[in-house]
């Protein structure tokens, strides 16, 4: 945390409303790109979290350490807030259209036809789709967020062997169900 945030927390938790705006415009695009990952691109559901973020956030301000890093507090109530209505509404998660073949951890050796490539996208949009929340977690901030694992543990509140064992996991499965596209 550098000093200009925990300057910040301090005038928020004494209720500058000044101080939380500009916290709000350093931090708003960050957790909206992450909650709009999370929600499988839903502008909709995006906003409504990340708007209950910070209002939470600013409910709560006073029980928040403020040498916390403020990234990881926000990503953490996101996340919260995002499984609470994931229990809610029993959505599934839509993950990104941006795939790259870096993202699936697989090494392409011969050229795709747009066919083929398209195929093997919708497969793997669908693999990830199909993971376990705690993997699907956990390969989205590691591939899509670029976090390192001992910041997933962080936000996640996990050790990062259990970050570590979620992404084996979360790789593993998705290979297993793209191998039959790989030997067309």
């Amino acid at each position: 945390m550098n000093q200009t945030e925990r300057e910040l927390m301090i005038k928020i938790k004494q209720g500058n409303t000044e101080a939380f705006t500009m916290l709000f415009n350093i931090e708003y695009p960050e957790i909206y790109r992450f909650v709009y990952r999370l929600s499988g691109k839903n502008h909709s559901l995006t906003e409504d979290i990340v708007q209950n973020v910070f209002v939470k956030f600013w409910i709560n301000r006073q029980k928040y350490d403020q040498n916390t890093p403020v990234k990881w507090l926000f990503m953490t109530i996101a996340r919260g807030l995002w499984i609470d209505n994931l229990r809610l509404t029993k959505a599934m998660i839509h993950s990104t259209d941006k795939l790259q073949n870096k993202s699936s951890g697989l090494d392409l050796k011969s050229p795709l036809t747009n066919l083929e490539y398209n195929e093997l996208k919708i497969k793997l949009e669908e693999s990830i789709t199909g993971l376990e929340t705690p993997l699907r977690e956990v390969l989205i901030l590691s591939r899509f967020h670029n976090l390192r694992y001992k910041e997933i543990a962080d936000i996640l509140g996990i050790s990062v062997k259990t970050v570590e064992a979620r992404m084996s996991n979360a790789l593993s499965i998705i290979d297993d169900k793209l191998k039959p596209l790989m030997e067309i």
